[in-house]
């Protein structure tokens, strides 16, 4: 992992906390990524600059003689291009003072996190985590499974709160293990970027409620990744006693991400900036590893102990039979991971009439009766509440 400075800019970021940083700034490299300073207006980028510079050397306050409709922006922006600026707070202050004669003054008071030890001793840890969460980086060689690397250590390593302190910011992921959703997506965009991988943090709503992820560029195309929500939880009724990525929240395009009720402050408001479309479906995880791939996932989650991915009618009426074949007594049980909501409410609805080649009456003359008790009664239990992923069924003949 090269340090992210090396890519963003031509100094090293703050050794000493603010008010004894360095005095000169870090010249900000405008050839790098950053996606919100390229949205900008020329009197926005003035003010980006500044703001950059001010937070590399531990300046409270930012002025300039002219006026701009939002300060929020390029304030905003330098913090979504910088995940590094874990010390930056969200909020601050704008002050316009009129001189009259079309003359005006802008005075920015910038606010720092109180970490209560010095900025350079944080990052010190940040890298030692680092290293320590992603020791075999250097052996994936394309962007899509490094990305995947990073997006799986970062669910192990990471539980969600409402609660911990400084949980905006990639110190809450890297320091405290406890995080927001802003915290994991600027975790997760802060190491892609420093492995060479674009990555731009993305404010938005799910579910009408705040929230954050990312935008992912791989191979000149764009993916949304949800790093927050992408996990099964451990679940020890069915002895899983630890986390497991998901991947159904994982390179997806931008009208999938909305189907499961995501939207972009920059869909919703003309203000923001603008980002661009991620229409893209080659490095989505099942283009990846195959059509069932995600269903495997949730096999594996479960500890099924006799399972089959099942996309089709046909495929279910097969395992039916060679279930019967196999079964010696009533407790013989089968488990289903079915790959549509549509698939499942047919199967669901199924009966011995509904088979037009008669070997379900054949198959199940003296067990129908339990079986259609036993799915009646179990119904089926969702993995994941989008239109295109698993269901999970299980019935006993």
């Amino acid at each position: 992992l090269e340090p992210i400075t090396n890519k963003r800019a031509e100094a090293d970021s703050p050794s000493m906390p603010p008010g004894d940083m360095a005095q000169t700034a870090p010249t900000l490299d405008e050839n790098a990524f950053l996606p919100y300073y390229d949205q900008l207006d020329d009197a926005e980028k003035h003010v980006y600059n500044l703001v950059y510079d001010a937070y590399m050397t531990g300046e409270t306050t930012v002025e300039f003689p002219f006026t701009i409709d939002e300060t929020s922006r390029p304030v905003w922006s330098v913090m979504n291009d910088h995940p590094e600026i874990f010390w930056m707070r969200q909020d601050h202050q704008s002050v316009v003072t009129d001189f009259g004669n079309g003359t005006y003054k802008t005075t920015l008071k910038l606010r720092y996190e109180d970490f209560g030890r010095p900025i350079a001793d944080i990052q010190d840890e940040i890298e030692d985590v680092i290293h320590a969460w992603f020791p075999n980086i250097q052996h994936y060689q394309t962007p899509y499974e490094i990305e995947k690397y990073i997006h799986d250590q970062i669910i192990i390593h990471t539980d969600y709160t409402d609660h911990a302190d400084y949980r905006h910011s990639i110190y809450s992921v890297f320091i405290d293990k406890n995080a927001l959703c802003e915290g994991y997506a600027r975790a997760f965009q802060y190491i892609l970027l420093r492995s060479g991988i674009d990555a731009v943090y993305i404010p938005g709503t799910n579910k009408g409620e705040g929230h954050s992820w990312v935008q992912v560029y791989i191979n000149g195309a764009c993916y949304n990744v949800d790093v927050t929500d992408d996990v099964l939880k451990p679940d020890s009724a069915r002895g899983n006693k630890s986390k497991m990525p998901a991947y159904f929240k994982f390179n997806l395009t931008d009208e999938e991400i909305r189907q499961i009720g995501y939207l972009r402050d920059s869909d919703a408001d003309p203000k923001e900036v603008k980002l661009p479309v991620c229409n893209s479906k080659p490095f989505s995880f099942e283009n990846t590893f195959g059509n069932y791939a995600l269903q495997e996932v949730y096999g594996q989650y479960l500890n099924l102990p006799r399972h089959h991915v099942v996309g089709t009618r046909e495929q279910h009426n097969e395992i039916m039979l060679e279930a019967g074949k196999a079964s010696n007594s009533a407790q013989y049980r089968v488990f289903e991971i079915v790959t549509s909501p549509s698939l499942m409410r047919e199967l669901y609805n199924l009966d011995s009439k509904a088979n037009a080649k008669g070997y379900y009456d054949a198959l199940w003359k003296t067990k129908f009766n339990q079986y259609e008790h036993h799915r009646s009664a179990v119904s089926y239990t969702e993995i994941t509440k989008t239109s295109s992923l698993a269901y999970f069924d299980e019935f006993y003949y």
